[in-house]
């Protein structure tokens, strides 16, 4: 597959290497010959200097023969206008761009579509990001927490300690103490990660994956005494975009109270003016700033600046004054693996969120989202079930009764109703797929990324159907 890259940074630089390491054939665009310089000493990609949103650089760089074209540049304007011209002129429909303008993506419905802006899906960084943490302040105690089903399910994680009330236990036991339906998809235990049958005991320092519908998970974590304490107070450094969004959802969906810090005078008046919350002015890196503002009653610490050295010397401030967990935007896999080191809890990276979305829409087949689980264990992918009985390999039959590479299993789908909503639905014998479900697959961790690139497009051809199936 050819796949046309508009930006040579580090989101485009990324995306392109995850893409070469599976075997596609990559041609990058950049109007920054030193980027491409770079990219070009450690990659084999074909590299294209110029405006990425010029058609005769879009056609230097053979968009006329482009599968996918992804828009990564750091300028949205320049990715809605190469968009619309690889439709128009090249005839390009498998278009993903990054857009990070709240006033793009608030009227997202109307512009994105083919009748006028023929941008497949708008990625976001900020909005993935600001989603994962709030849902750690939601789910305090887990180490990871994840939407998926179309947001019909939920995914937590959790570290199994030593004095856990229900260690030794097997799943079965574990499976009916809630009274509320919920699947055990993986364990982590070591370096690697397995699909446990309901005799499998649990052991202190195992990682728990537990899945179940979002309105069940809350009970379920309480029964299982996994649910810590509720985070009161929250305090979020950084004023940008992605602290802004975050005040925003936890605002809705928590009640927690929130405090802003921002170092400039002027965003902080704006920001005063448009957020509900208590916005303080000054340094996050100021010890004593942080304790006149009583950082030692914190609960939760998320350090959002544009600077990962100012993140991190944040974070261990709040460490260091025992807050209960802390979060540091990062975008250097260096800092991050320093940051995990010096007791950091939670990194969100900007990258990392956005490959990994741009890839869900590179997937043969219909692979909707891929997320990497906590612990480096492996995998969850939402798939699209296409085709039907007569196309499909799938469809119409019992999810249980169905075999899959690379040990992953499904545990759940997600089935639109009349109304247009999805409910998910765990898995049970009597559960066939049908045509649409969205399909919740765990991968576990493989023995290496060649092998994890093998399953993945075993997957896809499994779930793909044919062109005459439409």
């Amino acid at each position: 597959m050819r796949v046309l890259i508009l930006g040579a940074g580090r989101v485009g630089g990324s995306l392109a290497q995850a893409l070469i390491e599976q075997g596609e054939d990559v041609t990058i665009v950049d109007s920054d010959s030193r980027r491409l310089e770079e990219l070009g000493r450690r990659l084999d990609v074909t590299s294209v200097l110029g405006n990425a949103a010029h058609p005769d650089v879009l056609q230097s760089a053979g968009a006329y023969d482009a599968d996918s074209v992804f828009a990564t540049t750091g300028a949205d304007e320049i990715n809605m206008v190469a968009s619309q011209i690889c439709y128009t002129l090249f005839e390009v429909t498998n278009i993903v761009a990054r857009i990070r303008t709240p006033a793009y993506l608030e009227r997202r419905s109307e512009l994105f579509s083919f009748e006028h802006l023929p941008i497949k899906a708008a990625v976001n960084p900020e909005l993935e990001m600001a989603e994962e943490l709030c849902l750690v302040v939601q789910h305090p105690g887990a180490r990871q927490a994840l939407n998926l089903g179309s947001g019909s399910l939920r995914l937590c994680a959790f570290d199994v300690p030593a004095d856990w009330p229900h260690t030794d236990k097997r799943i079965h036991d574990l499976l009916e103490a809630p009274g509320r339906p919920f699947a055990v998809p993986l364990i982590g235990r070591g370096e690697m990660s397995f699909v446990p049958n309901n005799e499998e005991r649990l052991a202190a320092g195992d990682t728990l994956f537990v899945l179940g519908r979002v309105g069940d998970v809350g009970a379920v974590m309480k029964k299982l005494d996994l649910q810590g304490k509720p985070f009161k107070r929250v305090m979020i450094a950084g004023g940008g975009h992605l602290g802004t969004r975050l005040v925003r959802a936890l605002q809705e969906r928590t009640s927690a109270s929130v405090r802003l810090i921002e170092v400039r005078e002027d965003r902080c008046q704006q920001l005063a003016e448009e957020l509900s919350c208590v916005v303080l002015c000054g340094d996050m890196t100021d010890e004593e700033f942080l304790l006149e503002e009583n950082i030692e009653h914190i609960d939760a610490f998320f350090a959002l600046a544009n600077s990962d050295e100012t993140n991190l010397l944040a974070t261990a401030i709040a460490s260091r004054h025992k807050t209960r967990i802390t979060a540091a935007l990062l975008l250097h896999p260096a800092m991050r693996k320093l940051a995990l080191r010096a007791g950091t809890n939670f990194v969100v990276s900007p990258i990392d969120a956005a490959v990994d979305a741009f890839r869900s829409y590179f997937r043969r087949g219909r692979v909707l989202r891929e997320h990497s689980l906590a612990g480096d264990f492996g995998q969850v992918m939402e798939v699209e079930a296409l085709g039907t009985a007569d196309t499909s390999e799938l469809v119409g039959r019992p999810a249980c009764d169905i075999e899959l590479p690379g040990g992953a299993n499904i545990f759940a789908v997600a089935r639109q109703s009349k109304s247009g909503n999805y409910k998910g639905r765990l898995l049970d014998g009597g559960l066939c797929l049908e045509q649409n479900d969205r399909v919740v697959v765990f991968v576990p961790k493989q023995k290496s990324e060649q092998a994890l690139i093998r399953t993945q497009k075993q997957l896809e051809r499994m779930f793909h159907a044919p062109p005459e199936a439409f």
